[in-house]
């Protein structure tokens, strides 16, 4: 289903982090929130905070709405009636619906006639917006001297909790070739991801979610990590591993590039829905695109190549 660009023009416009008849976690089961710090979270903090090969971007949702506006996908008129509407709703009703204490408090002292894009960004109705919440992607590559077999570590982070909440995509792809430039197949060994919970004051809350990864072709991975649907916490911190070696075990590899994306989700039309990323494969690069049936945008994209020197050691 192709995206109709005028419906979701209105749509969109829900300011507040969604629809006025959807609830912002509903649609979420909390069942398989798992108690606890994630092993994954932990292993990837203690990777990427020292490896030498990371790689880092910063954005902030902020700088998603004032793109949407800018292209004209939304008005601050679409905003204001929507953030209206959501205001009209009683506090127990949205706090039903898994809106934090922060967000409730920031859509119940809206006043009509008020401009909300002001509101929420400018007026310090939520101290410091959870809407211009900065989502920090770190990632990196380890390997072996046999250069058979290399880990991809990454990570997304919350600065604080966003104001959208809902199943948001994260991609990993990687072309590998031997010293002299030739394409090497590779296999996937392993990939495992996870999603840390934290109140919205930025203290654990010793929740975490693991997140089923998506193969393609052996050449990429693709998570969906749930942010909301925990208890009124959000998920903070994404993590993920993916083990990756040559297609035949082959000891010839010598540089690998990565290519990572990630795509915050700001309004389901329908959650039943699957909300993921297109991957697009060929020898040279890997590309990822939106969700069609779900409005998100892609807050990162990058891609970095990194190598083995002469030591046996992968630099970046």
């Amino acid at each position: 289903m192709k995206r109709n660009t005028k419906i979701f023009s209105l749509i969109l416009a829900a300011c507040m982090s969604v629809s006025l008849c959807v609830p912002a976690y509903a649609a979420e089961p909390t069942s398989d929130l798992k108690e606890g710090i994630s092993p994954v979270s932990e292993e990837v903090s203690e990777f990427l905070d020292n490896s030498q090969t990371t790689q880092t971007m910063v954005i902030s949702e902020r700088e998603i709405i004032d793109n949407m506006i800018s292209e004209g996908v939304i008005t601050r008129e679409d905003l204001n009636e929507n953030l209206k509407e959501l205001a009209s709703q009683s506090e127990s009703v949205l706090r039903d619906s898994g809106y934090n204490e922060k967000q409730i408090s920031a859509i119940m002292s809206y006043e009509e006639g008020e401009d909300a894009y002001n509101h929420i960004y400018n007026s310090g109705a939520m101290t410091r917006s959870t809407a211009d919440a900065d989502v920090v992607f770190r990632y990196g590559l380890a390997g072996n001297n046999t250069r058979r077999q290399v880990t991809i570590a990454y990570d997304m982070n919350w600065t604080e909790c966003p104001f959208w909440t809902f199943t948001d995509s994260f991609g990993v792809g990687w072309v590998a070739a031997d010293k002299d430039s030739g394409y090497l197949a590779t296999k996937i060994d392993s990939s495992i991801a996870s999603v840390d919970y934290f109140t919205v004051d930025g203290e654990s809350a010793g929740l975490y979610r693991d997140v089923e990864m998506d193969t393609f072709s052996n050449r990429a991975v693709i998570g969906n990590p749930i942010l909301g649907s925990a208890n009124g916490n959000y998920g903070k911190h994404i993590s993920g591993i993916t083990k990756v070696s040559t297609q035949s075990n082959s000891y010839n590899l010598d540089t690998i590039q990565l290519f990572v994306a990630y795509a915050h989700t700001m309004m389901t039309i329908d959650f039943s829905w699957e909300v993921t990323l297109g991957v697009d494969i060929s020898e040279t690069a890997i590309s990822f695109s939106l969700s069609p049936d779900v409005t998100q945008e892609m807050m990162a994209q990058d891609n970095h190549t990194f190598n083995y020197n002469d030591d046996g050691d992968i630099v970046a």
